[in-house]
């Protein structure tokens, strides 16, 4: 799915996510980030961390007991040595002692992408075995290219299996990302704007928290929004803090400085640091 008008991902992941009944299924998810956007199977990382339930900031230890743990859970005894070993090459965490196998892959990229997109296949069949599974990719626009190849991949392997892949991105992904699976013939949705009534009680649900519903002031912010809906989160904002008097042809851009400017020194700092390094950096 793209988002043309600054749709709200998360609820269109969550509504998509009830609709397949996906609450009664296993959801490995990945957020992408543009700061690791040239960094190979970075992404299916971030699904294999999904699954065993850990962050990129745990210590290696827990990492590789939740990962042994998962691979446990699913995949047969034969592979999951290997399974565990390789994925564990994909999450940068140490292997104490590497077979001949991850030591021969080592000393040839090529080889150990393969080997990594192996175990990954193999993990995500022996989970489909036990019950159904939704890999779930936002930001698909920041994504990195071999991972989508690995979805692709390993959805053409499960096609008879009760698998459902669901990215969510920026237009553009279309042009870019998007034709990597196109082999798998995915069904493509774009989301426009919100229309007049969806954004009217959008702002109405969302003033009546905060005990301000007057009619007249909806229709207005619904109006001033453009169907964008976190542009009428910031107008939202704007009419709680008192200012929703401000000129009705105030921009999304200046409402937001206006928000960013009234924060603290060292918290504008933060978040432009943030807007740099991502979601999680170290002081």
């Amino acid at each position: 799915l793209s988002e043309k008008h600054g749709g709200d991902g998360a609820a269109v992941r969550d509504e998509v996510l009830a609709r397949i009944g996906a609450r009664d299924a296993g959801v490995w998810s990945a957020q992408p980030d543009p700061t690791r956007a040239g960094l190979a199977l970075g992404d299916l990382a971030d699904l294999v961390r999904s699954a065993a339930a850990v962050a990129r900031e745990d210590d290696e230890e827990h990492q590789r007991a939740a990962l042994v743990s998962r691979a446990c859970e699913a995949v047969p005894e034969a592979s999951r040595a290997r399974v565990v070993e390789f994925l564990s090459e994909l999450l940068r965490i140490g292997v104490a002692e590497p077979s001949p196998q991850l030591r021969a892959a080592r000393d040839e990229p090529t080889l150990l992408g393969d080997q990594v997109r192996r175990a990954f296949d193999d993990l995500v069949l022996a989970e489909l075995a036990r019950a159904p599974l939704a890999l779930v990719v936002e930001d698909l626009q920041w994504a990195d290219a071999a991972s989508v190849r690995a979805i692709s991949d390993v959805a053409r392997l499960a096609r008879d299996r009760p698998l459902f892949v669901l990215l969510l991105g920026r237009p553009e992904a279309k042009d870019t990302h998007l034709r990597l699976v196109a082999d798998r013939q995915p069904t493509g949705v774009a989301l426009g704007k919100l229309g007049q009534k969806a954004m009217e009680k959008l702002v109405a649900e969302a003033l009546a928290a905060s005990g301000a519903s007057d009619p007249s002031i909806v229709a207005t912010i619904a109006q001033r929004a453009g169907g964008n809906p976190f542009f009428a989160e910031e107008l939202i904002r704007a009419e709680r803090a008192g200012q929703g008097g401000s000129s009705p042809s105030l921009a999304a851009l200046a409402v937001l400085e206006s928000r960013l400017t009234s924060l603290e020194p060292e918290a504008r700092r933060v978040l432009r640091a943030g807007s740099v390094f991502g979601p999680q950096f170290s002081s």
